[in-house]
């Protein structure tokens, strides 16, 4: 079982940040993946149910 995870992202200045952030969201154990929008400031992460972020 898996839920969405919506995280607010602050301090990104440009579109590679948004990579690197969602890169780095990736690696931790639990998430399935993530989407980071820059021009948002915002991280939507789908993860295992047992993951507390």
């Amino acid at each position: 079982m898996s839920e969405a995870v919506a995280l607010r992202i602050e301090g990104m200045t440009c579109t590679s940040c948004a990579d690197h952030v969602k890169q780095a969201l990736e690696k931790v154990p639990g998430v399935q993946t993530a989407s980071v929008s820059y021009p948002k400031g915002w991280a939507e992460v789908q993860a295992d149910a047992a993951l507390n972020p």
